[in-house]
């Protein structure tokens, strides 16, 4: 069974894609469309498209880290910012109140996305600077439609 809270017990054969839960590597899965549906199917082959709702890798390590430390990935957040988020989680992940992963230690999801966030800070400012928050806040949006179907 795919998945036992909806009792999905469908698979997909063929196209030699994995799907890994709990894994402590961050991941985002997203579906661009329903390809049973001849028109989105269509719609999805046009590069177009395309180019326009795919995500890159920096995106989509940027939301995860962001979605860790409940973050709005259109909201610029500075280094002293981010260092009194992380002490706040790890007192909280000490104290038993939250949980991030299935099998992953908490804390090593947690200073997964806190080390993305601190090694990466020139990038998500180039990033602001590059694309309108508006737009990151579109793509963001996308990306959680994705992980949602």
């Amino acid at each position: 069974m795919l998945n036992p809270f909806s009792g999905n017990d469908r698979i997909r054969l063929g196209g030699g894609c994995f799907v890994l839960k709990c894994t402590s590597y961050p991941s985002v899965i997203a579906e661009r469309g329903f390809l049973s549906n001849a028109e989105d199917g269509r719609n999805l082959m046009k590069e177009e498209l395309q180019k326009k709702i795919e995500l890159t890798d920096f995106e989509e390590e940027y939301f995860d880290a962001c979605q860790t430390f409940g973050y709005k990935p259109y909201n610029r957040h500075t280094q002293n910012q981010i260092n009194r988020k992380y002490e706040k989680l790890q007192e909280q992940i000490d104290n038993g109140e939250i949980e991030f992963s299935c099998r992953d230690d908490d804390n090593d999801v947690l200073d997964c996305a806190y080390n993305f966030l601190l090694d990466h800070i020139d990038e998500i400012n180039e990033y602001f600077a590059a694309v309108p928050a508006d737009e990151i806040k579109m793509r963001y949006e996308f990306c959680l439609d994705g992980e949602e179907q």
